[in-house]
């Protein structure tokens, strides 16, 4: 069973998609039996209707008509309940099926991130919605009612052959318009998908880069660039409305067409004397009704299979590795080791390569970083500088060789680029935990930030993030220096930690790197500036990815 649906929707038997479908079968069982009560009961109305016209209107007997309406009304109560039934069950389906796979994606989208792919484990998240929205919208529920059509055809057989093949053939042409829509509309889809997703990436963009725009007057160039996107988006889009909304009116004049010509056939059925104008209306209904299935399968076709397409794309995401699209080239993953706690940090053989493998950036590091020590790492621009210190945070996906380094090592890391997350002052602190006021304030003031964040308008619980805070790029830098410091970590990466510092930041920076230091703690230092070489106990110098000098700053001061 699941197998079946698993090839019809186009995923994998063996995946973290297939097991959410599994799981959700219990529902499914629930669905379908609401379903069943709501597609049987259904009938009531024409049977109600049947009645009136054989029995009631003959008789003139209230009784029979007080019988028959107290049925009709219990009957249609019990609809009610199946319907809520099959909401209610389709609805945990969803929910079920967004919380189970919710955390697998976003831990995917991070591997995503980590390989310098974050965009698209945005994306996958936005297609778990596609799919979790088409589950609790009208399109599944008609096709959990799609299989019902053949019993009101069979109802409609018993009431009168030619009703029965009519409806039959009725049901072929819905059912070929289907066909020929799923047909026509899938490369425009696509095609406007993508379209959107360029001018999507395009806006993002732009207003990532607002000030810069503002600042040197490229708003009307980057305007024309970005009409241009959007025109073509809207055209596909257009273009997309326009078929569907042509296959629609087809579809829904199909329909017309045949519930006339139902009732024209049940009146001739009735005028040979072979039918009751009873059984003609009924006949009139119960057409509608098997065709109704199948018209709102035809009207929601887009819609179905974007949401296939989300499932193919979930799947592809969650059952493929991460790690192979950023192994090294070589074959030969980056070994973690556990080094005695005297040893501090080693590097053998460390070779890096950009994540997809193009290019190679680091050449066979040597390099050991010993208890109490700081080490500064110079070079040019592109020699390699903070794709080191990535891979000995643990930021760095696509190398190979030995990195060895004791259990207890902690990490506090700098990047380069400073990103302030949604939260309170203290909250970025702590690393989005739980703050420990404690850890946080003794953070705060080596990286000589606490007096600096009580003159804030709510002190440590100042919200950050979203570009609102009101921290200044020097002031954000030493807010990301007090979350490398939380915990006291016995190693601390810093890549360009006084790119943005003042005098006084740059005072307080060497005073953190003296404490760390004194605690026998070890610092890995980036930086372009000969300010801090003389707070440092040894130098390093990269040039294209390879390592020239290893020395004490005396010898790297004078050749700067």
């Amino acid at each position: 069973m699941t197998h079946s649906w698993t090839s019809l929707l186009g995923i994998r038997r063996h995946g973290e998609v297939a097991d959410a479908l599994r799981a959700g079968r219990r529902d499914m069982r629930w669905a379908l039996l609401g379903m069943l009560g709501v597609n049987l009961l259904v009938l009531t109305p024409t049977i109600y209707m049947l009645q009136l016209y054989e029995r009631v209107l003959y008789s003139f007997n209230a009784i029979t008509l007080l019988a028959v309406s107290v049925m009709a009304a219990v009957l249609l109560a019990g609809m009610a309940l199946a319907d809520r039934l099959r909401s209610f069950a389709v609805a945990r389906m969803g929910l079920q099926l967004e919380e189970r796979l919710a955390a697998a994606l976003f831990q995917h989208g991070l591997q995503q991130g980590f390989a310098g792919e974050g965009a698209a484990g945005a994306a996958r998240l936005r297609d778990l919605g596609v799919v979790t929205q088409f589950i609790r919208g009208s399109g599944f529920t008609g096709l959990l009612d799609l299989p019902w059509s053949p019993l009101y055809i069979a109802v409609t057989w018993l009431l009168h052959p030619w009703l029965g093949a009519a409806i039959l053939v009725f049901v072929c042409l819905q059912m070929w318009l289907a066909w020929q829509s799923r047909r026509l509309i899938v490369a425009p889809t696509q095609a406007a998908q993508a379209l959107a997703q360029v001018e999507t990436a395009f806006v993002r963009w732009k207003l990532r880069c607002a000030e810069v725009v503002a600042a040197m007057g490229m708003g009307p160039v980057l305007e024309q660039r970005w009409a241009v996107h959007h025109q073509r988006a809207l055209d596909s889009a257009m273009d997309l409305q326009a078929l569907s909304s042509r296959l629609g009116a087809w579809s829904k004049a199909l329909r017309y067409i045949q519930q006339s010509l139902a009732l024209g056939l049940g009146g001739w059925l009735v005028i040979r004397g072979e039918l009751s104008a009873g059984a003609m209306i009924a006949g009139t209904m119960l057409t509608t009704r098997a065709l109704a299935p199948v018209d709102a399968v035809v009207t929601v076709w887009r819609d179905l299979l974007a949401a296939r397409q989300a499932l193919m794309r979930l799947d592809t995401a969650l059952t493929a590795e991460v790690l192979p699209l950023v192994a090294a080239p070589d074959g030969r993953p980056l070994r973690t080791e556990e080094a005695a706690a005297h040893e501090g940090l080693r590097l053998s053989g460390v070779n890096a390569w950009v994540p997809g493998g193009e290019r190679q950036v680091l050449h066979g590091i040597h390099l050991q970083l010993r208890p109490g020590e700081i080490v500064a790492v110079v070079g040019p621009s592109g020699a390699g500088k903070s794709t080191l210190a990535k891979l000995v945070a643990g930021a760095w996906p696509c190398a190979s060789g030995h990195l060895a380094r004791s259990a207890d090592t902690a990490v506090g890391y700098l990047p380069q680029d400073i990103e302030l997350y949604d939260g309170t002052v203290a909250e970025n602190i702590a690393r989005l935990g739980m703050p420990n006021p404690g850890a946080v304030v003794g953070a705060a003031q080596l990286a000589g930030l606490h007096e600096l964040i009580l003159r804030l308008p709510k002190g440590y619980d100042t919200p950050l993030g979203d570009g609102r805070h009101p921290l200044t790029p020097g002031q954000s830098q030493r807010v990301a220096l007090a979350r490398a410091l939380y915990g006291s970590p016995r190693l601390l990466v810093l890549d360009e930690p006084n790119a943005h510092l003042d005098d006084a930041g740059e005072r307080a920076l060497k005073a953190v790197l003296q404490d760390v230091r004194a605690a026998g703690g070890m610092v890995l230092l980036v930086t372009h500036r000969q300010g801090l070489l003389d707070t440092v106990d040894r130098v390093i110098a990269l040039e294209r990815g390879v390592l020239v000098a290893n020395e004490t700053p005396e010898p790297s001061l004078r050749r700067t």
